[in-house]
């Protein structure tokens, strides 16, 4: 699962993500990993990658579920 979320410090996006996560019926939630994204998301070479920054900049989150696990080196 892949989150988006607008926020301050990376430690308030975690809780965001958790949150927002949480209000779509998942539970057991927590975040591996986090980072800064660029809002300039033309720069984002993948569709649906893409597509959710632009739902979370305009709505202030968005949710990406992939049915493999991310690999941790992505």
């Amino acid at each position: 699962m892949l989150v988006f979320v607008l926020g301050g410090t990376i430690e308030h996006c975690q809780q965001t993500a958790i949150e927002c996560v949480e209000n779509q019926g998942w539970q057991f939630v927590e975040p591996k990993r986090a980072k800064e994204v660029s809002t300039d998301i033309e720069q984002i070479a993948d569709d649906t990658l893409r597509a959710a920054a632009t739902h979370a900049l305009n709505n202030g989150d968005a949710i990406i579920v992939y049915q493999d696990e991310i690999p941790s080196d992505s």
